[in-house]
């Protein structure tokens, strides 16, 4: 008898073990690549500057945690801030919280609000990078490219659409080789499609610098929150 439950207790063992290798997550067990964090910052600290982790440029403005997330307030050129270490991948996705609020004599923020990537600079967007979210002067989402300076919108979606107070948003920017696609995922108060998301195609820029942008000199003011760069391996 003791054999015979040996037995089967081996038998149930080897029999379990199968199931565990072969039930695991689809994405780790047939394709062991898969994406992984590469940054994070949540801004949950005290109010003060951004960090040791952030570069940034404010022109007279500022780009400061606030209140558990990242504030901009815009007087001059749009305030950016840029995660300091080089980027050397071209599989990453950017992600961050887009929240507006503040007390505000008109209910619609009107100011860009952005992440960009593969930028070779790391101060700023505006010399050789990619820019996606809400910016350029149509009221859409759109990828951009700056070269040596200049900007220009790759694609841009068909619906416009606003940022009012009061309103939380997601915006996630993917990079695949040559492949870009921009979505933002928001409030049914911004737009009545609330998941907007635009793609193209362009491999004149291959890695570099990531980080955000936005801003506007008046309220309602724009809040990033939950910042996160990953990579895909």
């Amino acid at each position: 008898m003791d054999t015979k439950n040996s037995a089967l207790r081996l038998l149930f063992l080897i029999v379990c073990s199968f199931l565990l290798i072969n039930c695991g997550s689809d994405s780790d067990m047939v394709n062991p690549s898969y994406w992984r964090d590469l940054f994070s910052d949540s801004f949950d600290r005290h109010d003060a500057h951004l960090g040791c982790c952030w570069s940034t440029v404010v022109d007279g403005g500022s780009f400061k945690v606030l209140d558990n997330k990242a504030h901009i307030i815009k007087n001059g050129a749009t305030p950016t801030a840029t995660y300091v270490s080089y980027i050397g991948l071209n599989n990453i996705r950017i992600s961050v919280n887009v929240d507006v609020s503040g007390d505000a004599t008109t209910d619609v923020y009107s100011g860009p609000a952005f992440v960009f990537a593969r930028s070779d600079n790391d101060e700023s967007a505006d010399v050789n990078s990619y820019v996606c979210g809400y910016y350029g002067s149509s009221s859409k989402i759109s990828i951009g490219i700056y070269e040596e300076g200049v900007y220009s919108s790759l694609s841009d979606t068909t619906a416009d659409f606003v940022l009012p107070d009061g309103t939380s948003s997601s915006l996630i920017f993917e990079l695949n080789d040559s492949s870009l696609t921009c979505s933002f995922a928001g409030d049914p108060d911004i737009s009545a499609d609330t998941n907007l998301s635009v793609t193209t195609t362009d491999g004149t820029h291959r890695d570099g610098f990531a980080g955000m942008g936005g801003g506007q000199d008046n309220a309602p003011y724009l809040y990033f929150d939950n910042f996160l760069i990953k990579f895909y391996e």
